[in-house]
């Protein structure tokens, strides 16, 4: 089963950077990697990693898998350290926007109890929001905005 050619484009290597705020932290800059992968059963993995650009530190690692219908229903299931979060949707146009439909966290993590997130794909350039609510801030707020630029895949050996 092929991916759903309205989230098809994604496939690729995509790197850049962004910005992170929220009323309970300092602001703070990020450079990024997203891979999305075809993995031949209509689902697209997904992986992203953030790191500072000062350090290195990883800030953010999460990954998952997309799936879009015909109608442009998109759904996405994501894993983080210590939380989980299932999101459903619409694609069109190259804009893609998603809610939660359910989150979860461990016991020793702070809970994310909504979030919403933007993806507008447009060429070789894919931009993206994230909000998202949690037990100390009660309506989704903005979190993450970044920029990624599609990388040149290398050619297949063989």
């Amino acid at each position: 089963m092929s991916v759903e050619p309205l989230i098809a484009p994604l496939v690729g290597t995509w790197r850049g950077e962004g910005s992170g705020e929220y009323p309970i932290m300092e602001p703070f800059r990020y450079e990024e990697e997203v891979r999305f992968l075809d993995v031949g059963s209509g689902d697209l993995a997904y992986l992203q990693r953030a790191w500072s650009p000062a350090g290195g530190e990883v800030l953010l690692a999460e990954a998952g898998m997309w799936r879009a219908t015909p109608e442009g229903v998109v759904m996405i299931t994501i894993a983080q350290p210590r939380r989980t979060e299932v999101s459903e949707g619409t694609v069109r146009d190259g804009l893609i926007e998603v809610a939660s439909t359910g989150t979860g966290h461990a016991t020793d993590a702070s809970p994310v109890v909504a979030s919403r997130r933007r993806y507008r794909l447009n060429g070789d350039e894919l931009s993206y929001e994230f909000e998202m609510a949690t037990g100390r801030v009660a309506e989704p707020t903005r979190h993450l905005v970044g920029n990624v630029r599609r990388l040149a895949e290398p050619p297949p050996s063989g």
